[in-house]
């Protein structure tokens, strides 16, 4: 049976911006498209292939276009579960996708580098690993410190997407000795990604449309806070199961 769960919100900017425009942000509207359906240029690794059997997704649509997520409950059931139960109570309406770092562009509020997320319980989230999946091009990750010392590593409601399509010939050779599946190292040879923090960062969905979006976001100028000077809004997530 087909279960859809719709949030209409208001503004949100990339990062989650709350219904407004920041000094140095500008409101702009792309002709809306289909989303393209992302080439994993027939990677043979089980990440993707559970990805296509698109048993849940989650679709955000945003004035930019659309991106479609496939989430993964039984590689990560925790962290699914937690980001299904936050978009039923709306609690990203505040949030934009404006946290561009290196490798990825995730949710944050704006102008609050410091902003400490929530989850559905109020309690943290231990960390998910499956040695079968790894921070690809392409994946859903919930992104945490790492290696604070006297904190547990613990997930929230944080969560980016990796867009990091390459990886640096220091890269290449550490992934050669880098304990994961031949599978997975090839996945990361083909389309890139983040190889740092291997097994320290959960994922638990991969973009199987959209990414196109990303991409544009990522071409944006950004200021000091990492936000880009477009603003981004999220106009509606649904899941769909």
């Amino acid at each position: 049976m087909k279960k859809s769960i719709v949030i209409l919100t208001v503004v949100i900017a990339l990062i989650i911006s709350g219904c407004k425009n920041t000094d140095n942000q500008e409101e702009t509207y792309m002709d809306i498209k289909e989303p393209e359906v992302v080439n994993y240029q027939s990677i043979q690794c089980r990440q993707i292939e559970e990805a296509l059997k698109e048993e849940i997704t989650a679709t955000i649509e945003t004035n930019y276009g659309s991106v479609v997520v496939s989430l993964f409950p039984k590689e990560a059931p925790l962290m699914v579960d937690n980001f299904i139960k936050l978009v039923e109570e709306k609690y990203y309406e505040d949030f934009g996708l404006v946290n561009v770092t290196s490798v990825s562009i995730g949710v944050g509020k704006i102008g609050e580098p410091d902003y400490t997320f929530k989850t559905a319980t109020g309690e943290n989230i231990p960390v998910e690993i499956n040695e079968d999946f790894g921070m690809i091009y392409g994946s859903l990750v919930a992104p945490r410190r790492i290696n604070v010392e006297g904190e547990e590593s613990l997930n929230t409601g944080n969560f980016a997407i990796i867009d990091k399509d390459f990886l640096t010939d220091e890269e290449e050779k550490e992934l050669i000795d880098m304990e994961m599946t031949q599978e997975l190292r090839e996945a990361f040879q083909t389309v890139g990604g983040n190889i740092r923090n291997h097994k320290d960062i959960t994922v638990f969905g991969q973009v199987i449309k959209g990414m196109e979006v990303i991409e544009e976001i990522r071409k944006l100028e950004v200021g000091p806070l990492n936000q880009p000077n477009k603003l981004i809004q999220i106009l509606s997530i649904k899941i769909s199961e």
